[in-house]
């Protein structure tokens, strides 16, 4: 897996874009004698080091995007449907909008790694601009010493993952900050934080709040501390927003919803977390409510649903109490009257509307609050969400 930037996809071949060996051979050497001087830099600070060999592969643009990243991405087609689907239910995207041409476009990057590999984007690794090398260097040589210290984990629902990426992501980007003496990257972090793309700022979530994270985790327990994370990771993007609810082990409840009969096939089945519920609002109400909203939240499970041309989403979200759910439940049928939905049925605890997608229910028992969606205009009372 290369590990670069805000995507994330395989490298199988060395790609070569230089017109002539002598040319080649003095920009890597120039890679790899800045190389070692962050190597022994690293090692002073860390105490930890690589021993294999670093092959460092030179790419292009083009070859980036064009050749490895739909490669990729169509290779992960059905999963990128699903997630469509979701964020279509979810408003998050319009429903014109096509996932897996987004994250094509977005593919490119300046410098990634595969293990013991290292690729380097000539038409954006600028040499010249020895700060910001050495800073993407610092950060890069991080990923491969990850790998060679630590056992690196795959976890299996997006929340999860995110909050992995952010310990990796943020460990490499503080380590570069101690190595480099480089400070001044708040002011990107903040860039990150104003963009409106909610789909960008899910993926952006381990660079706008890794470094912190890990800076937090350091200034308590010094580097020890933080090689524990790899250990014990943070189990949800609520421990990495709420730094005390990693420190006292306040884990997200497991969530499930009924599965229906035999003959719907289960799509997807995944936990989405409080920084995916901030975002999904934000995109429609002010940050501030969509933050307090989220807040609160103790565990989920989305899960989508497939019979013939028909999908059904059902999705659990457990809080920490009623006042909490009541606060998710009033403020997600607010997103819903800003899209201009229908209301079908306004009741205490349940109201269902009608959108361009289908039709959409939002119910509320104590701490728990049901979110059922389908694109046909099913009689979606007779579903069940809790077990």
């Amino acid at each position: 897996m290369l590990s670069s930037g805000v995507i994330t996809y395989v490298l199988l071949d060395e790609l070569q874009i230089f017109t002539n060996k002598s040319e080649e051979d003095k920009y890597r050497e120039q890679i790899n004698s800045l190389i070692e001087t962050i190597k022994s830099k690293i090692q002073r600070e860390r105490d930890l080091s690589t021993s294999s060999e670093i092959k460092i592969y030179i790419v292009n643009d083009a070859q980036t995007t064009d050749e490895i990243g739909e490669e990729y991405f169509n290779s992960i087609m059905d999963e990128v449907k699903n997630k469509e689907r979701i964020y279509k239910f979810l408003l998050i995207i319009s429903e014109d909008r096509d996932l897996l041409e987004m994250y094509i476009k977005r593919s490119g990057f300046t410098a990634g790694v595969e293990r013991d590999k290292l690729y380097i984007n000539q038409d954006r690794f600028d040499l010249n601009d020895s700060d910001e090398v050495m800073w993407i260097l610092t950060h890069e040589l991080m990923h491969i010493i990850q790998y060679s210290n630590f056992e690196l984990v795959n976890p299996k629902f997006m929340d999860q993952k995110i909050a992995w990426m952010t310990v990796i992501e943020g460990d490499a980007d503080f380590t570069a900050i101690k190595v480099t003496n480089k400070t001044d990257r708040q002011e990107i972090i903040e860039s990150y934080k104003k963009i409106q793309d909610p789909l960008l700022s899910i993926q952006l979530f381990p660079y706008i709040f890794g470094q912190g994270f890990i800076e937090e985790i350091y200034v308590r327990g010094g580097w020890n501390l933080v090689n524990k994370l790899y250990v014990e990771p943070p189990e949800s993007t609520e421990q990495i927003l709420h730094i005390s609810k990693y420190l006292i082990k306040e884990n997200p409840e497991k969530v499930e919803v009924n599965k229906l009969n035999d003959e719907w096939e289960v799509l997807m089945s995944d936990t989405m977390g409080e920084y995916f519920i901030q975002i999904m609002l934000k995109n429609w109400i002010h940050h501030t409510d969509a933050e307090e909203a989220a807040t609160g939240w103790g565990g989920d499970n989305l899960t989508l649903f497939r019979m013939g041309e028909t999908n059904i989403l059902m999705w659990k979200i457990v809080w920490d109490s009623e006042q909490d759910a009541q606060n998710f439940y009033q403020t997600f049928n607010t997103m819903l009257e800003i899209n201009d939905s229908n209301i079908i049925v306004r009741e205490d605890k349940r109201q269902d509307w009608s959108y361009n997608l289908g039709v959409i229910s939002v119910l509320i028992d104590g701490e728990d609050v049901y979110i059922i969606a389908s694109d046909r205009d099913l009689n979606i009372k007779k579903h069940k969400l809790n077990n």
